[in-house]
């Protein structure tokens, strides 16, 4: 696959819109970075056929951005719908490749196509926060009183905030149009009060997720594309699903329940108290835990990647365990009745102390 492959895609994509200065520039601006991008691949020691396949899919959706942008459709273009869509699906499977990209243009694409605003709010009695989002960095920190603060910038045209007092429910919705090639289309920081017991609730798309050193009850989180980071936080429950990206948890106090889903990406867990119920899954990844105490029970399961366990303060464990193409290291002595720990992995080693 050479550059004129990813010049044939883009003509392929952009044909089906009306072909307006604003719609040509945006398609010039673009094969001029997918360019630059191929050539860092080669520099890179990549193949031809994997440097192109590498910066198409990096595109993601074309038509979607031209949608937003309110580019007009040819009247035939209905006939190339399915051969584009095609291209797109393919794109999304490689998301964690285009985030690299979109951040190329990122900055560039807000500026010139979407008006910046700053959204600022504060609620008080928050009981459970709700945040719906498409492509949001966002950034959690312990508030300055005991309120919760949400400051918002970058595309922000049409985010929807609702606040039910009755309830403490907060209701923070980003719309679907606001989807695009660009990871980070805005930048949310949520300030939590210390020593909170809210509910939080996150669905996203694209972004990263930040935590901070928050205290709060429970999170569950749902994300596409994206890493989740936590440093020193205080969760009584968590469950994440990350479809593609590294999940990393750093609690500093017991928590009841731990459970990590990622389809691509490594699950790195470490908490400085106990955790008594613990399920890890990962396709594509490895898988690092550390806690201190003792536990009900582990789940702990990957197809390709090494599984570590350090279980501080925990004088033996109940162990069952396989991996298929692996080495197996148990430092722990082995008893039943305890601390139960379950490993299973295809393809890597397992590793207990």
């Amino acid at each position: 696959m050479s550059e004129r492959s990813i010049e044939e895609y883009l003509d392929l994509c952009f044909s089906r819109f009306e072909e307006t200065q604003e719609v040509k520039d945006l398609k010039e601006e673009i094969l001029m970075n997918a360019k630059d991008r191929y050539k860092d691949c080669i520099d890179n020691g990549m193949s031809p056929e994997d440097a192109g396949k590498r910066v198409i899919e990096s595109l993601g959706d074309l038509d979607s951005l031209l949608n937003e942008m309110h580019a007009q459709p040819r009247s035939s273009a209905s006939d190339l719908n399915s051969t584009v869509r095609d291209f797109v699906d393919a794109g999304k499977d490689f998301a964690k490749a285009g985030k690299s990209f979109g951040e190329q243009f990122g900055e560039l694409f807000r500026s010139r196509y979407s008006g910046r605003k700053e959204v600022e709010s504060a609620f008080a009695a928050v009981r459970r926060l709700e945040l719906e989002l498409v492509s949001a960095d966002i950034r959690f920190s312990v508030s300055r009183d005991e309120c919760v603060h949400l400051e918002a910038g970058g595309m922000t045209e049409g985010l929807e905030i609702r606040e039910d007092q009755d309830t403490g429910v907060v209701r923070i919705k980003e719309p679907m149009a606001q989807a695009s090639i660009f990871s980070g289309g805005m930048d949310m920081r949520l300030e939590i009060p210390a020593d909170s017991t809210v509910d939080v609730v996150i669905s996203t798309r694209s972004g990263d997720i930040s935590l901070g050193s928050i205290c709060i009850n429970s999170l569950q989180c749902s994300m596409t594309s994206g890493d989740l980071v936590s440093s020193g936080c205080s969760i009584r429950s968590t469950a994440v699903n990350a479809k593609s990206g590294d999940v990393t948890l750093r609690l500093d106090k017991p928590a009841d329940d731990v459970e990590i889903v990622t389809a691509s990406g490594d699950a790195d867990l470490a908490c400085s108290g106990s955790i008594r119920l613990l399920n890890v899954k990962t396709s594509s990844g490895d898988v690092d835990v550390e806690t201190c105490g003792p536990f009900d029970q582990y789940e702990i399961h990957a197809v390709s990647g090494d599984v570590q366990c350090t279980l501080n303060g925990v004088p033996s464990v109940d162990y069952q365990g396989s991996t298929v193409t692996g080495d197996v290291r148990i430092r722990k002595p082995q008893s039943t009745g305890g601390s139960i720990l379950h490993i299973h992995t295809v393809s890597g080693d397992i590793t207990v102390h």
